[in-house]
This record gives structure tokens, sequence and C-alpha cells, in this order.
């Protein structure tokens, strides 16, 4: 006969628990080779998953009817001795990796997108986040989108040509700002904590292999959309509350998805982060979006203090020290933007088109939207379509492409890109 194995391991779950606060717990978990089944599995604290794997495993010998396995392999040292005070000599350990637990993790990802849909469609998202976010800082942060949108930081810059991010209140330093919605849909920002994670974000998105499970770094974002795709409970409470949007496009929420693309539920200090970054943004295009090119004789930092009572520091550097610019032959935007006034906006019109400079990105950016709805209509969660529409705007980047490939180049010799990328979310 031949002979059974059991893995054994713990992998970081594809959810959030948010009671109290919201944070990723890991799965342990035994896999009989032979049956390719579970033989025993639990949510976990990540300081407790080495003694719950031991746990599961003395539960699958001593309650369950199991045919004991003659091997068992895990991935490290601790994981071996810590088994081995169940099993004694009887049974071989062998220490090795374990693969196997990343299609558990696929697996369960499917299992909670097919079972939870209904509370996953967005029926029930809110700006509040369950009480974490104050109805306080939520206004504020309605005020900061729509001056921002106002603004429109995307008819000055691309996606590649980042800004050096400074929130020492909040814990960022040289952390990336890249503006997206050049190619006229998709408007926001996109944060990173740094140009290493930048370039790895564009490094997995080129990645056809990868990108499915990995975004290569986790992002905080502020994300302009439609009436139409933001939820019912959302729209409601901007109606309720009366807050004020500056265009039928201009429907502002926060997104925070870590690498693996599993969206983090939002604290109060990301939607601060949010709005001390768009306050700045506003205030540095306002004041520098005409001399704002590759071809600056130097970089160009402002430092502004942002709040009424409690005072934020946030510093602005245009290019990101170490991510400079180059030449862009793109005309920018006219000057003479289409302003909304938020007085008298009827919060239930319909969308309007918005004309786009680049024919070219506007074609593919379409595409990439089509391919949204295409899901939308075929019952995909909301949470997937976010993030689908979020890394649409890789999809409309042929010039864009072009452009982080030669800075790439220039910074260290390797070229990375960001290729036409839809990668959907869990």
């Amino acid at each position: 006969m031949p002979r059974r194995l059991w893995i054994g391991g713990k992998v970081q779950a594809p959810l959030y628990v948010t009671d109290p606060e919201p944070r990723r717990p890991d799965f342990v978990a035994w896999i009989d080779t032979a049956s390719g089944k579970i033989v025993e599995g639990e949510i976990t604290e990540p300081a407790e998953s080495t003694a719950t794997l031991v746990s599961c495993l003395s539960k699958a010998f001593h309650e369950r009817k199991v045919n004991r396995p003659d091997r068992i392999r895990v991935a490290d040292v601790s994981l071996a001795e810590a088994v081995r005070a169940v099993v004694g000599e009887s049974i071989a350990i062998e220490i090795a990796p374990t693969p196997e637990f990343a299609q558990v993790v696929e697996s369960m990802a499917k299992f909670l997108d097919s079972m939870d849909r209904d509370s996953r469609d967005g029926g029930d998202r809110s700006y509040f986040e369950d009480g974490r976010v104050p109805p306080a800082t939520v206004a504020r942060f309605f005020e900061t989108a729509a001056r921002l949108y106002r603004v429109g930081p995307w008819n000055r810059l691309w996606d590649a040509d980042t800004i050096g991010l400074d929130i020492p209140a909040y814990g960022l330093a040289r952390a990336v700002l890249s503006v997206i919605g050049r190619a006229g849909q998709n408007f926001g920002f996109v944060i990173f904590d740094s140009a290493g994670a930048f370039d790895a974000f564009g490094a997995a998105g080129s990645d056809p292999l990868r990108r499915k499970n990995d975004l290569g770094a986790s992002t905080l974002s502020l994300n302009f959309e439609s009436k139409s795709r933001i939820s019912a409970s959302m729209r409601r409470e901007i109606l309720r509350h009366g807050w004020k949007v500056a265009g039928p496009k201009a429907y502002p929420f926060v997104m925070a998805v870590d690498r693996d693309h599993v969206h983090r539920p939002l604290r109060e200090r990301d939607v601060l982060i949010v709005c001390a970054a768009a306050d700045g943004l506003a205030e540095f295009i306002s004041k520098h979006g005409r001399q704002i090119s590759p071809d600056m004789p130097g970089a160009i930092v402002e430092e502004y203090s942002i709040g009424d009572e409690e005072k934020v520091t946030v510093c602005l550097t245009a290019p990101h020290p170490e991510m400079p610019w180059l030449p862009d032959d793109a005309p920018f935007a006219d000057d003479d933007e289409e302003d909304w006034s938020e007085e008298g906006l009827d919060l239930d019109e319909e969308d309007l088109d918005r004309n786009d400079e680049d024919a070219t990105s506007r074609e593919i950016q379409e595409m990439a939207d089509a391919f949204v709805e295409d899901q939308r209509a075929a019952g995909k969660p909301s949470s997937w379509l976010d993030t689908a529409g979020f890394m649409a705007w890789r999809c409309s980047a042929t010039r864009r492409t072009m452009r982080a490939e030669r800075r790439a180049s220039s910074r260290n010799g390797t070229p990375k890109s960001f290729s036409s990328v839809i990668s959907p979310a869990r």
C-alpha cells in the first residue's frame, strides 16, 4: 500500500474579521493527500496559529475516524517540533515547502464569494464602516473630494508622474501618490507606501501568471464613480446627510486593497489619510498646475497645514524624489474644464460623457469598462467589480506603459511596465 501523507500548515485567510477591530486571521489545516481533502481546519488568530494547528491534529486523531498518516509534511522547524509533541516518533515528519496551501486559499476565496454574494454585493455598504468612521470625518471627506474633483489633477498628470507624499502624523514618509484618470475615466488617486511598492505593483501587472493572486503591493485609493456604480445604501446616506458631489461621475469612495486582492475594511485613519492627501493635492495643483512638467528645472516641494482644529502637515514633492519623470509629448487637456455647481446638482442625473484628448486611450478604457459591465451582468459581487474597475485604468496605458518602461530603465536598467491588466478581487 502507498504511504499516506498529511500536509499541515497555516496561511493568511482571504478575509477580514472586524470585531473588535479589522484584522486578517490565519487559516490552519491538515490535508490528506490521498483524498485531496482537508481533514481538519480552523480560522484562528495569527499568534495562536501554531497551537491551533497542533490542536487540529490531535482532534483529527482522537475525535474523528480517519486513516492516520505514515508521514507528515510541514514548512518549518518550529511547526515540526510542535507536531512531534503530538505524534511522538511513530510518524515521520519532513520539513519542505507546502504549495498546496495556495490552492486552499484560492478555493476559500471562491467559496466566500459564492456563499456570501448577497452581503458582498454592496447592498449594505456604508461610508461609516460599521461605526469605525465618524459622521464628521465622512462629511469632511465629501467636502475634500468635491474640491479635488473640481481641480482635476488628472488633467495635468499621468499615473506615472508620481508625487512624493509625506504625512508624518500618519506615518507616511516618501510614500507615492499616483493620480489616475488622464484617459478620461476612473478618476482619483492611489497611494503606495513607497517607490518600491509602486514598481512592484507595475511588475505584478505585467506578469499574467502572478497578477491573478498578487497585485505586488497594497494600495489605498480615492475613487470617483458614477451614481450607478456605488451601492444603494451609500446613495441613501448621501441623500440623508446632504453631502454634495461635484458632478455625475464624482461620487467618491475610499478603497483599501491588500496585495492578494482582499479588500481591507476601512478605519478612520484611512479616510483621514485620503482627506489630507486630497487637500494637499488640490492646493498643489491649484498653485503649480500650469508649470508642472517633466521639463521642470527642479522639483517642486510644498508643505501644507491641513485641518481646522487639529492641523496635519502634508508635504508634496513633484517629481517623487526616487522617481524622476521623463518627457511626455501628450498635450494637456484644455484649461477651461466644465464646472459643476454643488448647488442644484440633481443626484438622479445620469452619467454624461466626458471629452478625452487621447482617443486611443479612451477606446482601450472603454473596452475595459465593457468587460467590467459584462462581469456585473454575470453576477460578480461588487467587491470584484470595485477592484476590476480600479485596475481598469491600467488598460488605457499604451503611452503610459512606454513611459513607465523608460523611467524604470533610466533608474536601474531593468525595464518594467504597466501592462493591460484587469485583476479580480475576492
